[in-house]
């Protein structure tokens, strides 16, 4: 396998595409701000558990907030709200997911028909449950629900890692490494080969055993450009961020301090933004790389599957017809020897005689070899 060629392609097709981009961002929004939600709260608990802030004050605050909804008649808009992030969050993954693995497919088998992704969406949408189950198989032992299990389970125990749920979930997180490993193709036996989820888990696991070494480079090579990515993303905010808390630190000016909490907060929206944006691009490029790698592992795979009917049909009908040319009286011996079927076999065709015939003179002509002797063939 060409790990370049894979990285390339799948590369240009993301940043060749922002039609599947930015019909990405709005799920990579959603999960974005589940992430800030959820990290949140995992953070103010353990500051709470250890002392960092007041113990009740984060289940006051949300005390609160319940509050303003209720005096401010929003409970219908909060609602709502949660069901949109419900969608976006669980139900349209799985769509948008079949829709961009077709679109990828398209690319590189009929790169001169245009992608329309409304007829995508609609295609997909016949893959839509089989990709939800898989998704919601899978979501439990995502490294993300698995850190934030952790987290849980340290608060609830206080810090006791001795404790039984931890080592439950040290067992959940070691299951979770072969799992992620050895499912990696199965949206693609889904999409690409319209498998049902049993079949297509039980075929990614034998892709993946087949081709154990490669799966682990591929795994590899996308942690690599997660990494460098988060590292470019901290670098372009951290930076500003980090020069407007020092120059905060050596004023004492209110119109400087309310600047620099304006400018927090704007930076705030524009990094939860460009979070979300690079989320969709890392998205579409995830499974442009995965399809790619998917698509070379399949080819190598048919290359070693042998299917043992093909052959002997293909000797069958060689050595038929060559004992036929060889023996005209053989042809059903040597059909009934190799053929399987159990099909009345046709007559053997009547030999062929060579009769000649020997003409007289012509008074007046004289005689020629080529005119004396004619040769018919009669069927006898």
């Amino acid at each position: 396998m060409k790990y370049s060629k894979v990285l390339h392609d799948a590369w240009d097709f993301a940043s060749n595409n922002k039609k599947l981009v930015w019909f990405a961002f709005l799920p990579s929004f959603v999960t974005v701000l589940i992430f800030v939600a959820e990290s949140s709260w995992q953070g103010f608990m353990l500051m709470e558990e250890f002392g960092k802030i007041h113990h009740g004050s984060v289940y006051k605050g949300i005390g609160n907030f319940f509050e303003f909804l209720s005096n401010h008649h929003l409970w219908t808009w909060f609602i709502l709200l949660l069901f949109v992030i419900f969608l976006f969050a669980f139900v349209f993954p799985a769509l948008i997911q079949a829709g961009i693995i077709l679109s990828i497919r398209q690319k590189f088998t009929t790169p001169d028909k245009r992608i329309s992704l409304r007829q995508k969406i609609i295609e997909g949408g016949s893959y839509f449950f089989k990709m939800f189950e898989f998704h919601a198989i899978m979501s439990p032992f995502s490294f993300l629900s698995i850190i934030f299990y952790f987290l849980a389970f340290y608060r609830y125990s206080h810090g006791d890692t001795s404790n039984f749920l931890f080592t439950v979930m040290t067992i959940i997180a070691l299951i979770a490494i072969p799992v992620n490993l050895f499912f990696a193709y199965t949206p693609f036996y889904l999409v690409c080969e319209k498998e049902d989820l049993g079949p297509a888990m039980r075929k990614s696991i034998g892709l993946v055993f087949l081709n154990l070494g490669k799966t682990i480079g591929l795994i590899m090579l996308m942690l690599l450009v997660n990494l460098r990515v988060i590292i470019n993303v901290l670098v372009v905010f951290g930076v500003p961020a980090g020069i407007i808390y020092i120059t905060t630190l050596f004023t004492k000016s209110d119109w400087l301090y309310t600047l620099s909490i304006t400018g927090g907060i704007l930076g705030g929206i524009l990094a939860l933004w460009l979070a979300a944006y690079l989320t969709a691009i890392l998205e579409v490029f995830s499974l442009g790389f995965w399809e790619r790698a998917f698509t070379q592992l399949r080819k190598e795979q048919q290359k070693l599957e042998f299917t043992g009917d093909e052959e002997p049909e293909e000797i069958e009908t060689i050595t038929a017809e060559r004992m036929s040319h060889e023996n005209p009286a053989a042809p059903r011996k040597a059909v009934a020897k190799f053929s399987h079927s159990t099909e009345p076999q046709p007559a053997p065709a009547e030999p062929i005689k060579i009769a000649q015939e020997i003409r007289p003179p012509h008074p007046n002509k004289p005689e020629t070899a080529e005119e004396n002797t004619s040769i018919h063939f009669k069927v006898e």
